[in-house]
């Protein structure tokens, strides 16, 4: 058994490998930050529309979240 280390790749190469594959820049720009350097991830996310989807419906419950939560939290 042999352990490999793998760097991860650039966004922009990610970026290219999404375009080559149809997808828009802009699409594919998010894909490549969201993946963290992972091209398989980006790949897979590029194909199910539900990892943005999911994503946008987390950001909406954020942006709905009062302003003062952390100064809340700690006045117990």
């Amino acid at each position: 058994c042999q352990v490999l280390s793998l760097r991860p790749v650039a966004r922009e190469r990610i970026v290219a490998a999404l375009e080559e594959r149809g997808g828009d820049q802009e699409r594919a720009r998010l894909l490549a930050s969201l993946s963290r350097g992972r091209v398989g991830w980006a790949i897979e996310a590029s194909q199910d529309d539900r990892v943005l989807a999911r994503r946008e419906e987390v950001l909406e419950k954020l942006r709905k979240l009062p302003l003062n939560i952390t100064v809340t939290a700690f006045e117990l």
